[in-house]
């Protein structure tokens, strides 16, 4: 007998495990993983430390809670504009 709790948590762990392989896995694994996950983390801080993002004007940002986003592959927000306004220098 399949219970609704023991039915959401094999499910939960499927879409963790789908969410491991962006850069495969086993003998076919990117061998070039660790250094696009460190550059993307260095051009996103430093775009961050670089420019303010606001939301244009007169819009509100869409809800940030992780359980309203589309499951699919990888979770997806629901898209916005925003402004990237410069930072003045020493200004964090």
């Amino acid at each position: 007998m399949l219970t609704v709790l023991g039915f959401c948590s094999s499910w939960l762990a499927h879409v963790v495990i789908f969410r491991l392989f962006t850069f495969g896995a086993g003998r076919r694994a990117c061998p070039g993983e660790v250094l696009a996950k460190n550059r993307l983390f260095l051009i996103i801080t430093s775009l961050f430390q670089a420019f303010r993002f606001l939301p244009t004007q007169g819009e509100m940002a869409p809800n940030h809670d992780p359980r309203t986003f589309k499951l699919s592959l990888a979770l997806q927000i629901k898209e916005y504009e925003v402004v990237a306004q410069p930072r003045k220098l020493g200004q964090y």
